[in-house]
């Protein structure tokens, strides 16, 4: 495979002969060891570069897990590591944690620099709230945390750097387009019955964990980064069209426009790094059972878009999870679409784990339905967690279907579940907190009081 990059300003040009190597493993291979491997994972966000992109004339910045996204990714792009930001001189955003006192022991440090540069460029933070979002995929031991909050708040005060050269500068790349990089979705259709066999990578950051952690090796990767087609969020017929390659970040602010709740529920995915990269697509398509999206699309009656050269097929989301491990989806096709109806239904959604930022999920949770007369008409409840698959609760959307709170019985839930214990939680557990959760929802969606506990 051949490839083409910046780097910090410098063109690489590159024969990969293996799929799997990642990037921060070629950077410190080839003396570039200002990032830093913590996890291999994506978590601590010690590797953390950004990357660069055109995207209609105009630069579009993303900030990077090196460890978890493979090098063949950057083919066409810019990459920007912590030795590209003080080649002259220190770097104001260096100068701010140096003054506030953000480094101790450094090994940190810089990804957090790196953070705090795509934050600068990007979308500088407006309040605590968004500072806190910005570094809380950036893990720190050894330091106080304050110091680096206070100078992710005065990045309005920092002056961008300069980025417009580098649509000049990758338009001059004349990077290559390897065959395992499909432009269109149709070529991408073509190699995926060519190559059944192959690994189908989107935002890589589950793959990369499985190439990181289980050392998996695969005969073949086909990547759909390049695919406009899947990339796009529409309207259509009363539906919201989302395409598979929209990542978490893309998708926010449509998502949040329709449904306000579902703010706060994303901003739990992940980190901004994760959230940069992941994509709705590759979340559903791996049939994990605590995957974030397929409760809150399953509430919302998503269906999916599959396809092959053999033409296309709809799909209710909640019909795709066969089993633990095993979605309907054949060996020549592709998941490239999800359709959401517009109706007028209430969402809530609820994410129970260990930790509020950068956690996978115990129990997940979304309901949706009809408000009127102080009752909750015709519930979607589907479930992440409680079982081998997203699922929904049926017995209880009965139960609570046109019947006031008071008297729903939420214990039938254990009708529709036994759940397992594990290492995240216990069955007990899982079912208490599972009712706890959409009792809670309901009365949100109803307007009434919530208990509180502080």
């Amino acid at each position: 495979m051949q490839i083409a990059f910046l780097l910090n300003g410098q063109t690489i040009r590159l024969t990969l002969d293996d799929p799997h190597v990642t990037t921060l493993n070629w950077l410190r291979d080839n003396g570039h060891v200002g990032s830093k491997e913590g996890c291999a994972e994506g978590d601590c966000g010690a590797c953390t570069a950004v990357m660069a992109e055109v995207v209609d004339g105009q630069i579009q910045l993303s900030p990077v897990n090196t460890c978890i996204q493979l090098i063949s990714r950057l083919n066409g792009c810019a990459l920007i590591t912590v030795e590209g930001l003080s080649q002259d001189s220190i770097h104001p955003i260096q100068q701010a944690v140096v003054d506030e006192h953000g480094s101790q022991c450094g090994y940190c440090t810089p990804g957090v620099v790196m953070a705090l540069y795509y934050g600068l460029n990007a979308q500088p933070p407006q309040n605590r709230e968004q500072a806190c979002d910005l570094l809380a995929g950036n893990l720190c031991r050894c330091t106080g945390y304050q110091g680096l909050l206070r100078v992710a708040m005065d990045l309005p005060k920092i002056a961008r750097d300069r980025l417009e050269p580098l649509v000049e500068a990758l338009a001059a790349l004349h990077a290559p387009t390897p065959e395992e990089h499909p432009t269109t979705l149709n070529q991408a259709l073509a190699l995926r019955a060519q190559w059944p066999d192959a690994q189908v990578v989107a935002g890589n950051t589950d793959v990369g964990l499985w190439v990181t952690k289980r050392h998996q090796r695969f005969e073949r990767v086909l990547m759909l980064h390049r695919i406009p087609e899947l990339q796009q969020i529409h309207l259509d017929n009363g539906q919201l069209v989302i395409g598979a390659m929209v990542t978490y970040t893309q998708a926010l602010a449509t998502l949040t426009q329709h449904w306000p709740s579902v703010d706060r529920y994303l901003k739990r995915i992940g980190s901004v790094q994760v959230r940069s990269a992941g994509t709705l697509g590759g979340n559903l398509a791996n049939g994990s059972p605590i995957g974030d999206m397929p409760p809150m699309l399953i509430a919302l009656q998503a269906q999916i878009e599959l396809q092959s050269v053999r033409g296309t097929r709809h799909l209710p989301l909640e019909q795709f999870f066969i089993q633990y491990g095993v979605q309907d989806l054949a060996d020549d096709e592709l998941l490239v679409r999800i359709h959401v109806p517009m109706e007028s239904r209430s969402l809530a959604m609820a994410k129970l784990s260990k930790r509020a930022d950068q956690d996978i999920s115990a129990v997940s949770l979304g309901l949706s339905a009809r408000v009127e007369n102080g009752c909750l008409l015709d519930p979607v409840i589907a479930f992440g967690g409680m079982a081998g698959t997203p699922k929904r609760a049926r017995h209880l959307e009965q139960a609570l279907n046109n019947c006031p709170l008071d008297r729903v019985d939420w214990q039938v839930l254990a009708q529709d579940f036994e759940p397992l214990s594990d290492a995240r939680a216990s069955a007990e557990y899982r079912m208490r907190a599972a009712q706890g959760m959409v009792k809670r929802a309901c009365q949100q969606l109803l307007g009434q009081p919530i208990e509180v506990l502080v």
